[in-house]
């Protein structure tokens, strides 16, 4: 499980990657951030691993846990990044917005 949940955000970081070097501008690369969710709508219609895994995260392996955390913390600072880059959030509320817009 943990080795899924590994690969899973591993991937997520590449596409997260991806999106900021094929985007000219932050703003873009938030407008299209919920892509990277909705492939996996699209796939078959299942939901984000991460996402199934969060609901059930107190009964999973240790393991397990450490890689869901990773997957919400790369998205979480990524999201950080482009507020900040778009200059829509200041410091102080970088990370709560960012928090807030993962959450979503």
């Amino acid at each position: 499980g943990a080795a899924v949940a590994r690969r899973y955000w591993e991937e997520t970081a590449a596409d997260l990657d991806a999106l900021r070097e094929s985007e000219p501008d932050a703003i873009s690369r938030l407008r299209r951030y919920p892509e990277i969710f909705r492939r996996s709508l699209e796939r078959d219609n299942r939901i984000c691993m991460a996402s199934f895994m969060a609901a059930e995260y107190d009964d999973l392996p240790d393991q397990v846990k450490e890689e869901v955390k990773i997957f919400a913390e790369v998205n979480i600072a990524w999201l950080a990044a482009q507020l900040e880059e778009a200059g829509i959030a200041s410091d102080e509320e970088r990370n709560s917005r960012a928090q807030a817009i993962y959450a979503a």
